[in-house]
């Protein structure tokens, strides 16, 4: 499905042409050249919804797509990472399908993506965790200095000065993460 102007999911056009809504450079559709209106309006393309035409009338059922085994879909996925995978399919897939509606190269563009964006979560919760524990109160974190009752001692200038590079690291690489 491709998404408007106006943010609306569409899908078949009533001229015949086309199968689903490719934005284009402006308003019309980039494959049969129609206005999205005489696309039919696609409620909700991440479950078996309906879908409604321009005139109004209900048509069948639509089917999640891309819960295919050869697109990447993993059927009852135990594991973090497998469950990540198939949260990631659907968005990818319209995203991508409309370009590249082939299933192997989709399937490993698809892998390459996935991959990316694990690894980028991985970092992120890292980044997290390493800020978590600097400003835990564990003796060897920063976090004991932030008490109101805590009184400095003689090798306390060395835990504070490396847990401050400690987090202009992990700052530094939320920051990269983010752009």
């Amino acid at each position: 499905m491709g998404i408007d102007s106006q943010g609306i999911n569409r899908g078949k056009c009533s001229c015949g042409e086309c199968v689903e809504f490719v934005r284009g450079s402006g308003i019309l559709c980039g494959y049969c050249e129609c206005a999205p209106v005489r696309h039919e309006k696609v409620t909700d393309p991440n479950s078996s919804t309906t879908s409604t035409t321009q005139d109004g009338q209900t048509t069948q059922p639509r089917n999640n797509l891309w819960n295919d085994v050869s697109l990447g879909w993993i059927p009852d996925p135990k594991g973090d990472y497998t469950r990540f995978s198939n949260s990631l399919l659907a968005e990818f897939y319209q995203c991508f399908w409309a370009t590249c509606p082939f299933k192997e190269s989709f399937r490993l563009e698809f892998i390459k993506e996935r991959k990316r964006q694990w690894r980028i979560k991985e970092m992120i919760e890292r980044a997290n965790n390493k800020v978590s524990y600097i400003t835990s109160i564990n003796p060897t974190a920063a976090g004991k200095f932030l008490h109101q009752n805590f009184q400095a001692k003689e090798h306390a200038s060395i835990t504070i000065s490396y847990n401050i590079d400690a987090l202009v690291k992990a700052k530094g690489k939320l920051e990269s993460l983010n752009n």
